[in-house]
Order: structure tokens, then sequence, then C-alpha cells
């Protein structure tokens, strides 16, 4: 029985003569000639025979090792490698020397690699390219994972690096699906290309062309997956969907560091929501063409740091995020535009719609949102049903001036509730203050309340929230006085029970006649998770007085950073 762990698989022919001549124990583990015997990488001879007759050899194999020279190896077959469950780490590794130098084309209208795999198998591929001289037929790369005898998470585990996928011809050549994958739960894609058709077939290839013809490069779906996902330093071209995530996908897809030039770069069509699944997309992702990320079902996610860019030069309606039942998730510090200068502007920078799911408790801030030159139609606009959306401070519509929108910056044509920036404002009924006691006001209601400062709970105070990145804050309050001339009244503000650098107080002396406002206002001041403020009063009068509730008395607070 093999027992070399699977992370010392060989990676080169040497590698594996070097482990037969050791100890022909641990051989079995791997190939059984330095060499797949017959297989000529000419570019001329068809392989089928030698790869057939290789893998049928690793039949029982708990790990298998298929090692690629340098140059083209053509097959008019499917290469099949699969290992079982018994044992210890089954898995396979497909190895070359490098892109561009290690190529395996296959000249028949299937699929190339297919992977079987059972239990908590690891494959991986790298330094080669995968390419095919049909038209839409087949996957380049299809893991099909069987469960067995594991809870449902247990998955195979892929992972892809320095690997191309493409038609031999662009114009006219292609896969249907380049890496399809079911449920594979831990996946790594890096440093890789996933190169589509562009155009129609048979047409001479457009780099404006919606990308229909290789529909999918990456495609994830099964009933345990796909879930953690991480795609980097990876490009995208030519493609009608650059990587789509289906059936019950959960958990965490990252995507960074990647280019996608395709109709739609990123789609996600949750069945599960139960976790809530989670899509990120943070740092210097370019997502270009018709429509960058269409997410449905998809909660607590961070979009952030993303250039999303309308770039045919159709008129057809687009959106770059496309979000439907999208909710508790972070868009921020993205750039959204659309190309062609002179196109009627059709473009929509972020949408959102409630569809079958839930929508809202969304936050979206520090975008820009078209430029001078590359207008949009809309820049935001929220759909029936969507609950609250928190459009905060530092969202830029325009450029200057001259950016304008057919449609509208901000459209809401449902329920949601639509805020400036962070904050909340607190009011309270009629409340009775001792004479000479130091008292903190109660407050009954908020006026509006964007992140839950407030909760009748602890009604006399206003508390930062946790994981908001809360920096900097200023807090304004007001205490009204019923009318009574005697003695003085002091208001102030107190940080965490305490009196605090940068929050004033205020004393006055009463006067006849009149109620006594007495208003106070903090600088901007350093706030962390969990802080909270409240206002006290006190007065002198000789008896108890009211303070002056409904809109007289109040507390608000507003987050600068």
């Amino acid at each position: 029985t093999c027992t070399l762990p699977f992370t010392l698989l060989p990676n080169t022919v040497a590698d594996a003569s070097k482990v037969m001549a050791n100890d022909r124990a641990l051989a079995d583990c791997f190939i059984t000639a330095p060499v797949i015997q017959g297989a000529v990488a000419d570019g001329l001879t068809d392989n089928c025979a030698a790869f057939t007759a290789y893998t049928a050899a690793q039949a029982g194999r708990n790990q298998i090792a298929f090692p690629l020279g340098p140059g083209t190896y053509l097959s008019s077959c499917a290469i099949t490698l699969t290992v079982t469950s018994t044992g210890s780490a089954p898995g396979i590794k497909v190895s070359g020397d490098a892109i561009g130098t290690t190529e395996i084309r296959f000249t028949a209208s299937t699929d190339g690699f297919v992977f079987n795999t059972a239990g908590e198998a690891s494959v991986g591929l790298s330094n080669l390219s995968i390419t095919t001289t049909a038209a839409t037929v087949g996957n380049g790369l299809r893991v099909i994972y069987t469960p067995v005898g594991f809870a449902s998470r247990d998955s195979v585990k892929v992972d892809l690096d320095h690997v191309m996928f493409k038609g031999v011809s662009q114009a006219t050549q292609g896969w249907s699906k380049e890496f399809y994958c079911t449920d594979c739960n831990f996946v790594n894609v890096s440093n890789s290309f996933f190169l589509g058709i562009n155009g129609a077939a048979g047409t001479t290839a457009t780099a404006e062309a919606d990308n229909t013809v290789t529909p999918y490069g990456i495609y994830g779906d099964g009933t345990t997956g796909p879930t953690d996902w991480k795609i980097s330093n990876t490009h995208f071209q030519s493609l009608n969907v650059g990587a789509h995530f289906g059936g019950a996908t959960e958990g965490v897809q990252s995507l960074q560091n990647t280019s996608i030039m395709v109709g739609i770069a990123v789609e996600w069509a949750s069945t599960d929501a139960t976790p809530a699944p989670q899509f990120n997309a943070i740092g210097d992702n370019t997502a270009v063409y018709t429509s960058a990320y269409k997410l449905s079902n998809v909660s607590q996610s961070f979009i952030k740091g993303n250039l999303l860019w309308h770039m045919t030069g159709s008129t057809s309606t687009a959106k770059l995020l496309d979000l439907t039942g999208v909710t508790a998730s972070v868009i921020s510090e993205n750039q959204f535009q659309q190309s062609y200068v002179g196109l009627t502007p059709h473009t929509t920078a972020i949408s959102l719609v409630k569809g079958t799911g839930i929508c809202g408790n969304n936050f979206i801030s520090g975008n820009q949102i078209g430029t001078t030159s590359n207008n949009l139609h809309d820049g935001i606009l929220i759909g029936a049903g969507c609950g609250h959306t928190f459009l905060l401070k530092n969202n830029t519509y325009n450029d200057a001036s001259t950016l304008s929108f057919s449609g509208a910056a901000i459209s809401d044509s449902g329920t949601a509730t639509i805020y400036a920036q962070h904050g909340a404002l607190v009011t309270g009924i009629d409340t009775s203050f001792l004479d000479t006691t130091l008292t903190p006001f109660p407050f009954t209601a908020a006026v509006y309340d964007t992140d839950g400062f407030w909760s009748a709970g602890a009604p006399t105070k206003l508390t930062i929230p946790v994981n908001r990145g809360f920096k900097r804050a200023r807090v304004v309050g007001q205490i009204v006085w019923d009318i009574n001339a005697a003695g003085l009244r002091l208001v102030l503000l107190e940080k965490n029970g305490a009196i605090t650098s940068g929050i004033p107080q205020n004393t006055m002396a009463a006067f006849a006649g009149l109620v006594h406002p007495q208003a106070i206002s903090s600088t901007i001041i350093p706030v962390a998770d969990g802080d909270f403020f409240e206002i006290f009063g006190t007065q002198n009068s000789g008896a108890p007085l009211n303070a002056l509730g409904n809109t007289n008395t109040f507390l608000a607070i507003e987050i600068v950073d």
C-alpha cells in the first residue's frame, strides 16, 4: 500500500526515477517508467493509445502522477484518471514544464482530462497548456467527486497553477467548460489563463464581441458545494462567463489580482442560503465587457478595490454589479465606468433587487461611479422589496460637473431607506431631574439609526457597533429645561462613563419666563468598537425639574471616518 504523502509526489521525471531507484515500495505510488511509454510530443502523432494504456496501468492505485515533458501531445480521446478512497492521501498530479512549453491538444469532440475522485482526494494540474481543435464540445478538465463514508462537506481538493485553457484557433475552437468541478469545496486557481472563443464560430475574432461561443471558463456546481474557492493572479478572456458558481454553493469564493474580459465575470446562483454564502472580490481585480459580477442569494460579501468596466460597443442594457437577493454585504472603493465615448449611456453601475431572496442591510461606500468621459445610464438602482441600503459618504457619482446620467445617479423604487452616512439621532419624552443629581437622559425612540447605535435595552447610550471599522465621530446633544428661574443648569457629554478630552461642558444660569435649551457638541474624536456616549444633566432649582422631550431633547452621533 502506498503511504507516501501526496505533497511529496514527484514534480519531474527525474524525481520519479530517484524514487524508484531508492525504494521500490514507494514506487507504486507513481509511474512505472520515466516517461509515458509510446507518447510522442511532436504535434503530429495521436497519443490516444499510449495515454489509454498508461491510465489503464494506474487502475487501483491510490496516487497517480501523469508527467509530460516539453512539446505538443495530440490526443483523439479523453484522458481519464481514477483514484479510490482506499489508502492514505489519494491524489492525482498532472504536470508539464511550463505554459507554452508543454501542450496537450485534444483533437476530437470530447473532454480533455477527467479526474474521478473519491474520499478526501487531492488533485493538481500545473505548468502546461490544455487546448482543443473542436468547437465548444467537452470540458478541458472535468473533476468528478464521489463521497465515500465522509460528512457532506468533505471533498476533493484541487490546485491549478500555471495552466492555460484555450482553443488552437480562438476564432472557432474552444471548450464548453474549461474547468468543470462538481462538489469541489477547496479549490485554488492561480497564475493561470482561461481563453475562450472571440466572436461567433467561423468569424474573425473581435475584442468587442459578446463572447457566447465558449460559455464558461470555470464552472462549479454540486449538492455539497462548491465552497472555499480562491482565484488569484489569473486572466479570463473571450468567454460568456468567467466563473460560474451554482448548486449548493456556500462559504467563501474569493477573487484577487485577476483580470476578466468576458461577458459576465462572475455568475453566482446559489440554491443553498444556509449558512449564507459569501463572495469576496478584494484587491486589484479588473472585470470588463458586459456585466462584472452577477450574484444571487449571497450574504456577508465584500466587493472592494475593483475596476468594473462595460467595454463593448453594444448599446444593450448592462449592469456592472447585478445583485439579486444580496444582504449584509459591503461594496466599497470600486470604480465603475462605461467605455466608448459618444454612445448613448446604457450601463447601470449597481443594481440591487430582491428576487426570491432577502435584500437589505448592504453598505455602499467610497466608490467612483462614472467618469467625465465615460458616462453611465444609472448609478445605483434599488428595487422594490429591498431593506435598508446604506449609501455612505464618499460615493463619487461624478468626477466633475460635466458628468451626467441619462437615468439617475441614485434611484430608489422600492422600500429602501438611504442614508448619506453612518449615524443615529434619538429623542425621548419629558423626564424629571432631581435637584443637584447628575443624571443621564433616557431616550425612547430613534429618528434614524443606520447601524444599531441605540437600543431600548440601554436607553441612555449611543454605542459604536462592532466590526464596522469606525474610527472617528462627532457627538451632538441638547437638553431643554422646563420654565424655572432658580439656580443653574449643567449639561455634559460622557464617553464610556467619563469626561473625555474634546467634549466640552455647558453651564448656564436660569432665567425667568422661558424654557432653557442647552446644546453641546464634541470635536471629532477617536472611537472604537463598544464605546458609548451619554448626555447628562443636573440643576439646582431646589426641586425636581423636567427636561422636555419630543423634539426638544436629543442626542446624535455622526461617523466621519
